[in-house]
């Protein structure tokens, strides 16, 4: 991509942010439900982020992500996401529908 100047241009941002907060808010219903399950919120919350990127849990979890948001070091942030969310979250609670702000 180029500018007018003929100069590289900076790519656009993957996604609103918005849209990054909606995908935050899904992850946040996910872990929440009964039907999740006690192993795997236990998985995602004792192990450190590094380990969780090899739970199948993180992986249920980040399946709708779009593939351009776990490129590069993406995916240890979505981790210690979804660590810091498991470690504050309680089976059966139901999450608010839209993110706050």
């Amino acid at each position: 991509m180029t500018d007018t100047a003929g100069m590289a241009a900076a790519p656009p941002p993957p996604s609103a942010p918005s849209d990054i907060g909606l995908a935050i808010a899904g992850i946040a219903r996910q872990i929440r439900r009964e039907d999740f399950g006690t192993g795997p919120l236990a998985s995602v919350r004792r192990n450190a982020p590094g380990a969780v990127l090899g739970q199948p849990a993180f992986h249920r979890l980040t399946a709708d992500l779009p593939e351009e948001w776990l490129r590069g070091d993406a995916p240890v942030r979505w981790a210690t996401l979804v660590h810091a969310m498991a470690i504050g979250a309680s089976l059966g609670e139901t999450p608010p529908e839209k993110p706050a702000g």
